[in-house]
């Protein structure tokens, strides 16, 4: 039976984000990461949604796509959760 195994992802924000277009992070308290919900997309209708290590970078978690008319919900999920809006 064959194994499979995941590549690891070696992507750095935003270095691999070309033409980011719209720019949203959320940042904890005394947390190494920081949440992105980023648009690169030319008719602003696809939010990439990232978690990366904040000194380095580092794409560790890839939550998938979403669309811009869902950022207020996200926003608001991720602000009950603690996430602040980095300024």
């Amino acid at each position: 039976m064959a194994q499979y195994i995941k590549k690891k992802d070696n992507r750095h924000y935003p270095n691999d984000f070309p033409n980011i277009n719209f720019e949203v992070k959320f940042r904890k308290p005394r947390s190494p990461r920081t949440r992105i919900l980023s648009c690169s997309d030319k008719d602003e209708w696809f939010v990439d949604v990232l978690e990366i290590m904040t000194k380095t970078g580092k794409v560790v978690d890839d939550e998938g796509w979403i669309t811009m008319k869902d950022i207020p919900q996200w926003t608001g999920w991720y602000k009950n959760l603690g996430w602040e809006v980095e300024k």
